[in-house]
């Protein structure tokens, strides 16, 4: 209970800075703004789902590593390097294909959404891949540190927002959004580097793909294409 409500801090200040903006932009511009904003955000939420299903799984196995910080680190490392390369492709599917998706499902009336959502994309892509690290902090029971980090950056996309929105619109939300998810997806990356005792060029170097990833995705697709039969 007491490590729940200190990560519980966290959840809430994550909440607000998630969705703070789109209140804020009903506040200061019309519903229109509104819809186009929406839809940007639903857009670039299809890119979560890979980083976010990997965290649902991570999160069961971590628990039995906590006593071993460094099979710990290895193991998010992995985790992290494998969602990587899917996330990667399915931004960059997304950045082509988002066009003619806001035409079919909803009109060419809605096409403003587009800027927003190219302003966003990057910044969920870093916030959610590199949410994948705090689950190393989540296991080595820096909860406040994380809470910390949310809070701080909640505040700060507020301020963003009131200060953007009312001269830019949607797009002033969107910048709002993508710098506070960013500078969480930073700080995430530099407290696992600093805790892990791993730092930025061991990161970077176990991020490398080896004879062991193209054997384990090869298993993977031989797996994938087999299930029909």
């Amino acid at each position: 209970i007491a490590d729940g409500a200190k990560l519980h801090i966290g959840v809430i200040a994550g909440f607000i800075f998630l969705r703070i903006d789109m209140l804020m932009l009903e506040y200061y511009r019309q519903a229109q703004s509104v819809g186009f904003y929406s839809i940007a955000v639903s857009l670039s939420g299809l890119l979560i789902l890979i980083p976010m299903a990997t965290q649902k799984v991570f999160y069961s196995k971590i628990s039995g590593l906590i006593d071993d910080k460094t099979d710990m680190a290895e193991k998010t490392i992995q985790v992290y390097k494998h969602a990587l390369l899917p996330s990667v492709f399915t931004a960059l599917l997304l950045v082509l294909l988002a066009k003619p998706l806001i035409n079919i499902f909803y009109g060419n009336q809605f096409l403003p959404a587009l800027a927003p959502f190219l302003i966003l994309l990057p910044g969920v892509f870093f916030l959610w891949q590199n949410n994948i690290l705090a689950y190393f902090l989540i296991g080595a029971k820096k909860l406040l540190l994380i809470s910390s980090v949310a809070a701080f950056n909640s505040l700060l996309n507020v301020a963003l927002n009131m200060i953007l929105i009312p001269k830019y619109d949607s797009v002033g939300a969107a910048y709002s959004s993508l710098i506070t998810y960013i500078l969480v997806g930073l700080a995430n990356l530099i407290l696992f580097v600093r805790i892990s005792k791993i730092g930025f060029k061991g990161f970077i170097k176990k991020l490398k793909v080896t004879k062991d990833d193209i054997l384990f995705y090869k298993i993977l697709f031989i797996k994938f294409f087999s299930l029909g039969n």
